[in-house]
């Protein structure tokens, strides 16, 4: 799976002329279960394989891959996490250093509870990042909540993520 993600990150890398961005993100994750209500929080760390723009004129997108470890209940779960995501959809731009953006994300997440066989799931939805841009060296924090949905014993469930996410990267 995470190969067919950074295939298409490179496809897409491959068609554009823009600058790339490869950056190293962490971040403090926290879950809600749709089924039991249960709520659990911990950390996270992941790369950016790359991050494109102004692919095909408008459209940009980029390769996530990561692993969150939740807290709860005294014990501690394995997310992995990957993620392909589309935009901006919208793009402000403060001045030439400075700028928000709005994508949609797809994530796909492996996950790792108690001594059950993985779990696998999908999810969608939305980031709001801002990056600020010094030379080649960008600093950046992002909001990026999503759905995710999930077979898991034998019961059809839904999770609500949401992800604040700290980056640092490299413009080349």
């Amino acid at each position: 799976m995470t190969k067919k993600i950074l295939a298409l990150t490179l496809l897409f890398a491959s068609q554009s002329m823009a600058a790339h961005n490869l950056s190293v993100r962490v971040g403090l994750p926290s879950y809600s279960d749709a089924v039991t209500s249960d709520e659990m929080s911990g950390s996270s760390i992941g790369i950016d394989l790359i991050d494109t723009s102004e692919i095909y004129g408008a459209l940009s997108g980029g390769g996530h891959l990561g692993a969150n470890f939740i807290e709860h209940k005294g014990q501690t779960y394995e997310l992995k996490t990957g993620e392909y995501y589309f935009g901006p959809l919208a793009e402000i731009n403060f001045n030439d250093n400075f700028s928000m953006q709005v994508r949609l994300t797809l994530s796909y997440i492996e996950a790792k509870w108690n001594k059950r066989p993985n779990q696998y799931s999908w999810g969608a939805g939305y980031g709001v990042g801002f990056k600020y841009a010094l030379y080649n060296f960008t600093l950046g924090v992002d909001y990026q909540p999503f759905i995710s949905f999930a077979k898991i014993d034998d019961i059809n469930r839904g999770a609500t993520y949401n992800h604040v996410l700290l980056s640092a990267g490299y413009r080349f």
